[in-house]
């Protein structure tokens, strides 16, 4: 959802469209579901002594990419910025997207 969003809103510096922008947003934020998605699979897969460390892990991870993403990615937009595309943050984070969902679907091994 998130990858798909990132993609209309890299669009938006060469097509005006409100529309893209509704759908774009409409996709963000659904995507927030995926929080409550995590922690329902902790609590279905781990052990009672385990789902303690796997929301634990959950919680640091979202909480370092809080902190981490919004400065990454104001950078990252200064220096595109200067370059001339701007909207290539968006694509940046697409990317990003494609590589968690690959990692996801085929394990590091």
């Amino acid at each position: 959802i998130f990858f798909i969003a990132f993609i209309l809103l890299s669009f938006m510096q060469w097509i005006k469209s409100m529309v893209i922008a509704c759908i774009a947003g409409i996709l963000l934020t659904s995507g927030f579901i995926a929080f409550p998605a995590a922690n329902g699979i902790v609590t279905k897969y781990l052990t009672k002594s385990e789902q303690g460390i796997g929301f634990g892990v959950i919680f640091a991870v979202r909480s370092l990419t809080w902190i981490i993403a919004p400065i990454g990615f104001a950078e990252m937009y200064a220096i595109f910025k200067k370059a001339g595309i701007p909207s290539m943050t968006m694509f940046m984070g697409a990317i990003m997207i494609l590589i968690a969902l690959i990692i996801i679907w085929w394990p590091l091994r």
